[in-house]
């Protein structure tokens, strides 16, 4: 496993509060564009358009070694997860 994990801050705009705010994570990412959140299971991007996105000025490779399999973990689990489909409601009236 490759040693692509960071520590950054994500920028959230209005999602829970009425005000802007940052939350520091740890995020994953293959093209350094698209970064996981381990714990949230969301993706993020640099793009500064979104509304919610990473800052790139913050990210900080992190050493996993310690932590190699709680992080291989977690990465298992977002790529193992079964895709969701899509439920259908049919209203019968006989």
């Amino acid at each position: 496993m490759e040693n692509n994990f960071y520590v950054g801050i994500v920028h959230h705009n209005k999602k829970v509060t009425k005000e802007a705010y940052n939350e520091k994570l740890v995020l994953y990412s293959t093209n350094n564009y698209n970064y996981l959140d381990l714990i949230n299971d969301i993706e993020y991007t640099t793009d500064v358009s979104n509304k919610d996105y990473v800052k790139a000025e913050t990210l900080e490779p992190v050493n996993i070694n310690d932590f190699r399999e709680d992080y291989g973990y977690l990465l298992s689990r977002h790529y193992d997860k079964p895709k969701a489909k899509k439920k259908h409601w049919y209203n019968f009236k006989g």
